[in-house]
């Protein structure tokens, strides 16, 4: 089961994780 609501949250969560590595890139660089 939770693999399943992994596989269904990951799309929502790619967008948010692309942000915190750009803001985290952009702070650290």
């Amino acid at each position: 089961m939770r693999t399943q609501i992994a596989s269904e949250f990951t799309p929502f969560l790619q967008p948010v994780i692309s942000n915190l590595y750009r803001r985290w890139s952009m702070i650290l660089i």
